[in-house]
């Protein structure tokens, strides 16, 4: 039979096109790992309005829930121990609204309104609105990166893709492979598929499709540190094993990319080295 060769080979050298792709998979690792940092410590921004500076810093403690608010220019207060809550983005000063707080008699005395204050966890920025009359003003806050050294800094747009890759690597390495891949291709009239689900109990379910049809389910496997291993893979009468030799094919390695998220099978077939990668 004729085996089915899907590959990417890789270079010492990643091109533009592949590390592009590399990078939006990153970012979406990068989203789900540091989606639930929660903002703390010294934020800093400032904005014009009609010719009119205002400038804002902020302090949130996350230890007791309270923060620091000052602001110079066109509006001006400086309250401090303000309690505040915080919930999928929005940071709630949970007494602004009220007679008698700091924050809302500040405004209050200068006809303005306190909007909303957004957190993003990806950027660690924080957004600040208020609203006066019809003028909506929006004033981004950035933390004061030589109080907090140790603050994860955001991608931007001053990186190239090669820094932002290098830089994020190990926070992306981090991910597991979880779901399913899949890789397929015609050759010389035929067509193959193999099909990996990982389950959650270690386990996986391979599967083929095209030349022979055949499913392995429930394959124990182990994973570290970018490789997978198929535990029962040399056991006599594995199923993995008998696709592999209705090929005349040797599984030399599976391997885990976490930064592009696919699987790379490396077989020899016969005197032939070739990757199969699977994509997620």
């Amino acid at each position: 039979s004729c085996l089915v060769l899907f590959g990417i080979f890789f270079s010492s050298t990643i091109s533009f096109g592949v590390r592009t792709g590399k990078l939006k998979e990153l970012e979406k690792t990068y989203s789900r790992l540091y989606s639930e940092q929660k903002p703390q410590g010294f934020f800093y921004g400032s904005t014009s309005i009609l010719g009119q500076k205002i400038i804002i810093s902020m302090n949130l403690i996350n230890s007791s829930s309270t923060a620091s608010i000052s602001t110079s220019g066109s509006i001006t207060m400086n309250c401090k121990n303000e309690t505040y809550s915080y919930s999928n983005g929005v940071i709630n000063f949970i007494n602004s609204g009220s007679i008698g707080d700091c924050i809302y008699e500040n405004l209050n005395e200068a006809d303005i309104s306190f909007v909303s204050t957004i957190y993003d966890p990806i950027t660690n920025n924080i957004e600040v609105s208020f609203q006066h009359k019809f003028l909506l003003i929006k004033i981004d806050l950035t933390p004061s990166n030589f109080l907090l050294p140790n603050l994860i800094k955001p991608i931007t747009s001053q990186l190239t893709i090669k820094e932002a890759f290098e830089k994020y690597y190990i926070a992306y390495s981090l991910q597991d492979p979880s779901g399913s891949y899949k890789g397929t291709k015609g050759i010389l009239g035929e067509t193959l598929t193999f099909l990996i689900v990982v389950n959650e109990n270690s386990t996986l379910n391979f599967s083929e499709s095209g030349v022979f049809n055949n499913d392995c389910p429930d394959e124990p496997y182990t994973y570290s540190n970018g490789i997978i291993n198929l535990t029962n893979l040399n056991v006599t009468g594995n199923c993995i094993q008998k696709i592999l030799t209705a090929h005349h094919a040797v599984l030399q390695s599976s391997t885990f990319d976490s930064s592009a998220n696919t699987v790379s099978l490396k077989l020899k077939i016969e005197f032939i080295n070739v990757n199969f990668v699977l994509d997620h």
